[in-house]
């Protein structure tokens, strides 16, 4: 039942994304007073529909996506020079802007999930980075002076390059060449850590770094050490015993390793910090355990300080994007691990069965990946149209209609390729190769 509604969720995003993509075509048409006759919920037969104006509004049968009708995008007049499409006989600003739309809303769309997570669950409270630990049995062949690595390790560089998110060291580690990487820490203590060659040998080194969670309590169990002890949700834990606590793992670490002991724990509220003691229970597999569970430290904002964190968070993904593409076009990571369809609808899934605004925010960084993709200079995507108009303001008119049409089937092709080698890498995924 999970994997159903997992699988429903990931087909309602699609269609989220991409009807609010082709609503941005048909609004930029109606402003430019083109003709569109359909604009349509789904692909395939009509099974239900009504007319305004011009265009038919309907619910065809395959709900994955959408498509507007652009009428004089698909209608050729007689030109000065030949054929041409009616669609280059409106002006260039005009088109520029029906064509751009999509995307345009793609990014709204995205900026919105943005803006409504903080605004009802609130802001999640920005933590400076910390690898937690580093697991020594994930690390690849010839890489475990990474283990060296202190616990809770703020790291602020990465082979000259600032890193202020786990995405940031992911990307460095994985972009490094083969050889000696860098590592800069906080306290000014510097590492020189190797990187494997390979692919998979760098993105299982970066796996290995276990990024800290904040040391928030989130719940307390009834009846347990802990709530003996006066512990309440969003406690922050500081210290334990006076030695400082900098993340959730660290602490369950000091619990586990002090059965049957009293510790000195010092949490802070907001009316300052309070000792409180703590005697984890010995479990039968001879640990300790107190009964508290992980909490997100968030603050209640309003419309201003939603939209500080909402434009936070975009340009963040957009910089997390535009350093993967760096990445990957500069050859330092094998189009190999570009992924697919599939790894799509996987981690959709995965991301769903976590919550609502996990899965928002995931939506969110779907949208803007597609608006950048689909922004991209290839003819047969609205980057390549545009590309044309961009080269059609150049040459002070639009290139020849067979022109046109023979780049957008060359694009068509690329494009089916694109997809083709993706699909291919997710299948060999799959097969563990």
């Amino acid at each position: 039942m999970a994997l159903v509604s997992g699988l429903a969720a990931f087909a309602a995003a699609i269609l989220v994304i991409v009807l609010v993509h082709e609503l941005g075509h048909l609004l930029a048409a109606k402003w430019a007073r083109m003709p569109a006759s359909v604009f349509s919920i789904g692909f395939g037969p009509r099974v239900w529909g009504f007319t305004r104006g011009e265009t038919e509004y309907r619910l065809s049968a395959i709900p994955l996506g959408g498509y507007v009708r652009i009428d004089p995008m698909e209608q050729t007049i007689a030109g000065p020079h030949g054929p041409m499409s009616r669609f280059d006989t409106y002006p260039l600003h005009k088109r520029a802007a029906v064509i751009s739309a999509g995307v345009f809303m793609n990014l709204v769309l995205a900026l919105v999930l943005y803006l409504a997570i903080p605004l009802f669950w609130g802001a999640e409270k920005q933590e400076p980075l910390r690898v937690a630990t580093v697991d020594v049995h994930a690390l690849p062949d010839g890489t475990a002076r990474w283990s060296e690595l202190p616990a809770d390790a703020a790291v602020t560089a990465v082979n000259g390059g600032d890193i202020h998110t786990i995405q940031d060291l992911y990307l460095a580690v994985a972009g490094s060449k083969p050889g000696v990487a860098h590592v800069v820490l906080a306290d000014g203590s510097a590492l020189d850590l190797p990187i494997p060659s390979g692919d998979d040998a760098k993105l299982a080194l970066a796996k290995s770094l276990i990024p800290a969670d904040p040391p928030v309590v989130g719940t307390v169990v009834a009846g347990t050490p802990a709530d003996r002890a006066g512990f309440r949700a969003w406690d922050r834990i500081v210290s334990v015993d006076g030695k400082v606590v900098r993340s959730w793992q660290s602490w369950r670490t000091v619990v586990q390793d002090h059965p049957g002991q009293t510790l000195d724990v010092v949490v802070l509220r907001t009316d300052g910090e309070h000792h409180l003691a703590l005697a984890p229970i010995r479990t039968p597999d001879g640990e300790g355990a107190v009964g508290l569970g992980r909490g997100i430290e968030r603050t209640q904002v309003g419309l201003a300080g939603a939209g500080v964190a909402a434009g936070r968070r975009f340009a963040g993904t957009v910089d997390l994007i535009k350093e993967s593409w760096r990445i990957l076009f500069t050859g330092r990571l094998s189009v190999r691990q570009v992924s697919g369809p599939v790894t799509v609808v996987e981690t959709t899934v995965r991301v769903f069965k976590t919550g609502l605004e996990p899965f928002l925010a995931f939506v969110a960084f779907l949208s803007i990946n597609i608006a950048a993709v689909n922004f991209l200079p290839i003819p047969a995507l609205d980057g390549g149209y545009f590309a044309l108009l961009g080269l059609e303001a150049v040459r002070r008119r639009p290139l020849p209609h067979a022109v046109q049409a023979y780049l957008g089937r060359v694009g068509m092709l690329w494009l089916c390729m694109i997809m083709a080698g993706t699909l291919i890498n997710d299948l060999l995924r799959l097969a563990g190769r």
